[in-house]
């Protein structure tokens, strides 16, 4: 799973395992890692709703990325990456912004004509009992917002066009 671009594209919902069961190995057949505390060496940055944590996993997890996606979620601490931290994780080609997630807006925090920077909070989307931040993935001027609050989002639907 880690190893997949669609899961580092944040195109994936609970359901995705259940989609591809061809990224579940026999777990007869899956070798298991000695964890030893020599083994848990490795610091990366894991990214959690856009607040981000160093953290330490076995050397054999650390040389999973994001496989060339356009973010990154997990990395090292020392990746240029790292700096300046977003507030969530921008998802989004071209104009459009996209939900990563599917869920109920909560919040709209900009209105049509705004002026955003990439990272500036665009609206909050409650997914099962969370609030997650969706960020602009651009800067520029909200050209159109298609949500308000109690809309109803599903994974990849347009949230906004920044031109």
């Amino acid at each position: 799973v880690m190893a997949d671009d669609q899961f580092w594209r944040g195109g994936v919902a609970t359901t995705f395992l259940t989609d591809r069961p061809d990224l579940m190995p026999d777990p007869a057949n899956v070798p298991v890692p000695a964890v030893t505390q020599e083994s848990l060496t490795e610091p990366v940055v894991a990214e959690v709703n856009g607040r981000r944590f160093v953290v330490r996993v076995p050397v054999e997890l650390a040389k999973f990325g994001p496989g060339g996606a356009n973010r990154t979620r997990l990395m090292r601490p020392d990746s240029p990456l790292q700096a300046g931290g977003t507030t969530g994780a921008p998802a989004g080609e071209g104009d459009d912004l996209t939900s990563p997630i599917q869920g109920t807006v909560l919040r709209v925090l900009v209105a049509a004509g705004a002026t955003v920077r990439r990272g500036d909070v665009i609206c909050v989307v409650e997914a099962m009992k969370m609030e997650n931040e969706l960020v602009a993935h651009r800067d520029g001027t909200i050209h159109e917002l298609r949500v308000s609050p109690g809309t109803k989002v599903r994974i990849q639907d347009v949230v906004a066009t920044i031109q």
